[in-house]
Order: structure tokens, then C-alpha cells, then sequence
């Protein structure tokens, strides 16, 4: 925030009782607290403020926004996309939803992974992932997945006509950057068959490598596992 141009004075009790003068410090403190407080307001309130307020915990008191973005973008006809150099200490809640999620070959699946060297390297060894959930589908077919492991985190399911789908995906990490905790991921994720009005409905939580494995998790792949996609994407993060 920029500086404010007057400080705030403290009017003592005996500067206006009766038998005080109205001297020049009285009126410099009166016209210098009032500059103070108008600078202060906030710009979109008042129109000689100086500038609005951040609320970051520097230019005034922090407020916490629950899914604050800090990347967004598009990807078309990609194997993947990394996101790299987002995930830190700075916060302990990440989430990436893509939305207008299509892949290009039936049999296939769109999936996540995480590194812990910003991407050098993906974790991808088969007990990497452990999660479990459930599915539904408007044609009847449901389940339960129970506890698994994997080489990577389902974002959508494999059908035989997933081409036709489009699917909405949120995949949420819980303190990922914290080497030291049970580090922990739900997913949510919605599928729409453009041919029959089908759709499909995936919820599923987990968590990663028993943490047998050191260092913070600091990138995150997406990825087509048999497949081509596209897909338009949001990151947010927040406390």
C-alpha cells in the first residue's frame, strides 16, 4: 500500500481543556489526523484515499481467501502439462480443478501425479498413490473402489465411450509442501456423455507414500494415461 502522507497524533486531554490556547500543534495534529484517517479508508471508498487496502497482513490485518487463484490456463490435444514452482510453504491448501475436460481416445483416463524436485522427476511407482472412493452413473452402474494403490491419482473414469464425455475435475492436496505430515488428496469429478446424456459422477480421497519417501511435494503433472486431452485449468491455493 502506498505510504501514507500524514502521521496520527495523539491529542492529549490537557491540549483542549478550556484554559489550553489553540496553538499551531493543536491544529497541525487536528488537519494531520484527519489527512490520516481519509488516506486510510481504502481508494474504492473514498476518492482522496490513497490506495486500497491488500489485506495481506502487511497494509493491514490478513484476511484469509479460501481459493485465492495463482495460475490458470488452457491446454489442447496435450500427452500433459506440469505445474511447476507453485507449490510451497506459503500455503497449506492446493487445488486444481479442470473444467471443459475432453480426452481424444476411448479406454483412456486423465490423471495426476506429483514430484518432489519441481519436476524432474514424477512419483510413479505402484504404491506411490493410495485412495479409495465411490462412483455412480445415470445407467445404473456403481461402486466402490476400495483401498488402492496406484501410480498415479484417477481424476476421470476409463469408459468405452470416454470420447465422448466432458468432464469438470477437482483435485485437492492438503499441506502438500509439508514433508513432516500424513500428506492427504480428495478428488471430485464429474463426467457428461454428449451422445447419450449419460454422466458419471467420482468422488475419491487418499493419501501418499506413507511418507516413506522424503522431501516436499513442490510440482503437480497431469497427465492422459492412454490418451491425448484438453482441458481448460485453475489453481488456487490458500489457508
Amino acid at each position: 500500500m502506498t505510504a501514507i502522507t500524514k502521521s496520527f497524533t495523539a491529542i492529549a486531554d490537557s491540549a483542549v481543556d478550556p484554559d489550553s490556547p489553540i496553538d499551531t500543534a493543536l491544529v497541525t495534529a487536528l488537519r494531520d489526523n484527519t489527512t490520516h484517517l481519509r488516506e486510510w479508508l481504502g481508494a474504492s471508498y473514498y476518492a482522496g484515499a490513497v490506495q486500497d487496502h491488500k489485506h495481506d497482513g502487511t497494509d493491514s490485518a490478513l484476511v484469509a481467501n479460501r481459493g485465492a487463484p495463482i495460475a490458470s490456463g488452457s491446454v489442447s490435444g496435450v500427452a500433459s502439462f506440469n505445474l511447476t514452482s507453485l507449490v510451497t510453504s506459503a500455503y497449506k491448501f492446493y487445488e486444481i480443478e479442470l473444467y471443459n475436460l475432453s480426452v481424444a481416445t476411448n479406454n483412456a483416463n486423465v490423471a495426476a501425479r506429483v514430484s518432489v524436485d519441481n519436476g524432474a522427476n514424477w512419483k510413479s511407482g505402484a504404491a506411490d498413490y493410495k485412495m479409495g472412493g465411490n462412483y455412480g452413473k445415470v445407467s445404473g452402474t456403481a461402486g466402490v473402489w476400495n483401498g488402492y494403490s496406484a501410480t498415479y491419482i484417477s481424476l476421470t473414469a476409463q469408459t468405452t465411450n470416454n470420447s465422448s464425455y466432458t468432464w469438470n475435475a477437482r483435485l485437492l492436496f492438503i499441506d502438500p509442501y509439508n514433508s513432516n505430515s500424513f500428506r492427504l488428496f480428495r478428488t471430485e469429478s464429474y463426467g457428461y456423455d454428449n451422445v447419450s446424456g449419460d454422466y458419471i459422477d467420482l468422488e475419491a480421497a487418499g493419501h501418499f507414500w506413507n511418507n516413506s519417501s522424503p522431501g516436499a511435494i513442490n510440482a503437480m503433472q497431469i497427465l492422459g494415461v492412454g490418451t491425448n486431452f484438453s482441458c481448460d485449468y485453475i489453481v488456487r491455493a490458500w489457508n
